[in-house]
């Protein structure tokens, strides 16, 4: 089945640019990043910052701008028969050539897994413009797939955003 993204959420004061590979099914049922509860993103956030992110998508929304925040997928488009990031065919990545140079705020790119980083590095990094990017971190999956320790992820992901 043929899929696509979900528009970015991004500010003019967006710093930090989130990515994961594709949205899931329930994501695009819901027309909500990280819409599946089994997936620690929300929570792993919420342990960052040690503040509770809100259960409505627009209160999650709003505390992500307030952390600088912003999300997108690298993919805009792929064939995949499930959720599963290894059953992706056909991907066709995001402008983020486009997105950077509307938003030069964003300065450091974390990638959601490894697979976003890959799918970044084969499709875009070396075909795209990315302006004024200073970095690029790959963070563990909040997917339920990788069965990491949250409290493990959580310090790594507060790491990454102890840089600035």
């Amino acid at each position: 089945m043929k899929i696509y993204s979900l528009m970015p959420i991004v500010d003019e004061g967006s710093r930090f640019l989130i990515l994961g590979t594709a949205p899931s099914e329930m994501s695009l049922k819901k027309r909500q990043y990280y819409a599946n509860p089994r997936n620690q993103f929300w929570a792993i956030l919420e342990g960052v910052y040690d503040e509770h992110a809100g259960q409505e998508y627009q209160d999650r929304i709003a505390f992500l701008k307030s952390k600088y925040i912003a999300l997108w997928d690298v993919l805009e488009s792929c064939e995949r028969i499930s959720s599963a990031d290894n059953q992706i065919t056909n991907p066709v990545p995001n402008d983020f050539a486009q997105l950077l140079a509307h938003h030069p705020s964003l300065k450091l790119i974390l990638f959601n897994g490894k697979k976003a980083e890959a799918y970044f590095n084969k499709l875009v990094k070396e075909s795209q413009s990315l302006g004024s990017l200073v970095g690029f971190k790959v963070l563990p999956s909040t997917s339920p797939q990788n069965r990491r320790a949250r409290q493990s992820k959580i310090t790594e992901w507060k790491a990454a955003f102890l840089w600035t």
